[in-house]
């Protein structure tokens, strides 16, 4: 359920031809998946494109090189025409403690089958994860889908005015895989 209502769809790519390139499949609906929409590319601003940059979102730290990244990509956009504006996007801590209080729901349905097959140290992220967003009950869990309704309402009238997002994806870098 957490996937379905908190799912963000919506391409990340690394260049302009990255984006030409999946557009065409990704944009318009489906037949077989219902939480697509018609697409139609005449839609598309007048003008100028609004782009709002996020160089360091709310609710955690991001790391200075990351923030100058993003700050890069944003100068690349207003040299080819774009509006670019530093703005911060609305209710984002909000999403993140509602996105966690539904993770936590959910997975406390199964955390004894994930206690089972995770390691030692995966148990206690859970833990720990699941002590900073308690699951909910049945009444907090219709709290949880109002609130869902604010947050996706303010994105929305958001994504009306700047529909186009630059910011990071992850605010630290990558921890080392090897």
């Amino acid at each position: 359920l957490a996937n379905q209502l908190m799912l963000v769809t919506g391409p990340m790519a690394r260049t302009v031809e990255d984006l030409r390139t999946v557009w065409p499949i990704l944009a318009g609906s489906h037949r077989r998946d219902p939480d697509t929409v018609p697409f139609v590319s005449a839609n598309r601003p007048a003008g100028r494109v609004k782009v709002a940059v996020v160089t360091a979102p709310p609710g955690g730290a991001t790391a200075p090189e990351i923030s100058a990244n993003v700050r890069e990509v944003a100068d690349v956009l207003s040299d080819a025409g774009y509006d670019v504006n530093q703005v911060e996007p609305p209710m984002i801590e909000e999403a993140i403690t509602l996105w966690g209080r539904w993770l936590s729901w959910e997975f406390g349905t199964i955390a004894d089958t994930i206690r089972a097959i995770v390691a030692p140290d995966a148990w206690r992220f859970y833990e720990a994860f699941t002590q900073r967003h308690p699951a909910a009950d049945y009444a907090s869990s219709v709290e949880m889908l109002v609130q869902r309704h604010v947050v996706a309402r303010a994105w929305t009238a958001f994504l009306a005015e700047y529909p186009l997002i630059v910011g990071p994806v992850l605010c630290q870098p990558q921890f080392d895989h090897a």
